[in-house]
Parts: C-alpha cells; structure tokens; sequence
C-alpha cells in the first residue's frame, strides 16, 4: 500500500471510552492485584475534573516544541529516526498492539514511543531488560514476544518487592544487582519524574547496566525554557517543583507532573547525573505529523562504557 494512503487515523483503534476503561482495569488487575486496581480505577474517575481548560491532547502554547540550543550543543552526539505511518502500521498489526487501553490519537503517541524504543534499544533474544514506569507492562509484553528477551517492568503503582518480572519500587532504588541489566527503557515516564527523581534514576541506571548496556528515554522533553507543568487537581505539593523552572498549572491536563529541560537544566540535571554514560539525542520525524496532534519528538540513548 503507498505510503500517502496511510493516515493517523487509521491507527487510532477504537474510541469506545467504556472499552477502553474495561481493558485498562483489566490490565491493572493483572499488573497489580484486584484491589490496587479498584483504588486507582476510582482515584481516576472520581478527581475533580476541571470545569474549563486547554484541550487535553497537547502542551499550552508555552511549552513549544522547539528546542533551538541543541544545534549548537557540540559536546552532545546527535542522530536521527524517522518514522512513516505505514513503518507504524506493520509494527502495530506484526506485533499485536492493544487496540483498547489507549484511545484515539493518544494510541498513537503511545505506538510512536514504543516504536522508537524498539527501533533505538536493538534487542536480542539475550538481553535483560527493565522498562523504568511501566504502567501495566504493556511494552515488556510486546518485547517478550518480538524479541523474546527476558523484561522486568518497575512502577511504583506495583506491590513493592520482586514478584517475579514485576517490580514494585521508586525509581532511583531498583531492587537488582549491580551490571545486571543490557537494557533499560522508559516511555513517557522520565518526563514524569518529580524532584530529584529524574537524577536518581540515571544513577541508577548508570549502576545496572551491564558495560556496552544501553538506556532509552522517549520521549525526551528538551525545549527553549525551562519548564514545569502540573495538573493542580491531582498535584498537591507543588512546593517541590524545581526551584528555577517556570510552574505552570494546567488544571484538567490530566498528568500530575512533567518537565522540559533547557539547555541549563539538561546540563546540571541530565549529564551529569549520566556520567558514566555516553549520550545521545535522537530527533524522531514523524511523517504526516499534522493529524491528531501527533509530531516529532526527541529520545535519548545513553550506552555505557
């Protein structure tokens, strides 16, 4: 099939909202047992829904996506992925993608960072993975059957402890041995990282893997500003924001925290909590990025010396 016949939309799944939320709690049943489920289910749809707001599916025009300093960031190695609807298309249909949990253009966006993952993280059959906020271990299914790779998934929402490849712990404390991981992976989950977090996870990450090991983060939200955006329904403690960042509130948005670095913050907060690691930023092109708002995005990939 040529490629222009191939639209976003094509890839959006089903809208059914009750669908959707039946396999989302049927995915967290099984990532975390029947109870945690039902409490999150009904923290979910029981938070204060703000009465108006942006629209849900971007950023507010202050956080654009640009990020200008990275063209002039020599010290940082710089690549390139570019994606085509119909390179999602094949990976969605080869690899069974769930066409409920995620809905419409946020199924693509989820498609897109699992998609580069797997493209960046180059995985055998050999690796040991982590995926670093797995939600319900969605990507670690699809990683168990591409590749057959042994993947552990770590959140916070799991019962703390190792409970065979499901990891309950914070995240700068990953309860696995020393250099015993080839790969890490985290999607849309970095972003998320509240206080120093962000830090603690690249020394632990630094910690595990093994020598020659690789992280990928995507995305990775790098722009012109510095920036902390926080859904004030759901964030209470907004004292913990970063100090220099600029706090803006998006009541309605949905997710409790994110950040974008600019090119100060990646510096003090990112490269030197990776030292040890050699990193690079990958820009991801998405061809025909104007359905949905689907567009490019960036990713990191720090291997280990």
């Amino acid at each position: 099939m040529p490629d222009t016949e191939v639209t976003w939309f094509d890839l959006y799944g089903t809208s059914s909202g009750l669908a959707n939320n039946l396999a989302r709690l049927m995915r967290q049943v099984r990532a975390c047992g029947v109870m945690p489920a039902v409490r999150q289910t009904l923290r979910r749809v029981t938070r204060p829904k703000a009465a108006a707001g942006p629209p849900r599916s971007s950023p507010p025009a202050a956080i654009a996506d640009h990020c200008s300093w990275l063209g002039d960031a020599s010290e940082i190695e710089r690549g390139d992925l570019t994606i085509t609807p119909i390179n999602l298309a094949a990976f969605m249909r080869d690899c069974g993608y769930p066409r409920r949990y995620y809905r419409a253009e946020r199924r693509v966006r989820y498609a897109l960072w699992h998609y580069a993952g797997f493209q960046l993280a180059e995985l055998a059959p050999t690796d040991v993975v982590l995926d670093a906020g797995a939600q319900d271990g969605i990507w670690g299914d699809l990683a168990r059957r591409r590749h057959g790779c042994d993947v552990y998934d770590a959140d916070l929402q799991f019962p703390p402890g190792v409970h065979g490849r499901k990891i309950g712990c914070e995240i700068g404390s990953i309860p696995l041995d020393d250099t015993s991981l080839t790969c890490i992976v985290s999607f849309c989950a970095f972003n998320c990282f509240e206080g120093d977090a962000d830090q603690a996870f690249l020394r632990e990450a630094r910690r595990l893997l093994a020598p020659g090991g690789r992280l990928v983060i995507a995305p990775l939200c790098i722009a012109d500003e510095y920036i902390n955006l926080y859904d004030p329904s759901i964030l209470h403690h907004v004292d913990r924001l970063d100090e220099r960042a600029q706090h803006i509130a998006w009541d309605g948005w949905g997710t409790n925290f994110g950040r974008w670095y600019d090119r100060q913050a990646f510096a003090e907060r990112f490269l030197t909590a990776a030292a040890g690691l050699s990193v690079r930023i990958v820009h991801v092109h998405v061809h025909h990025a104007t359905d949905g708002g689907v567009r490019d995005f960036y990713a990191a990939v720090c291997h280990k010396d």
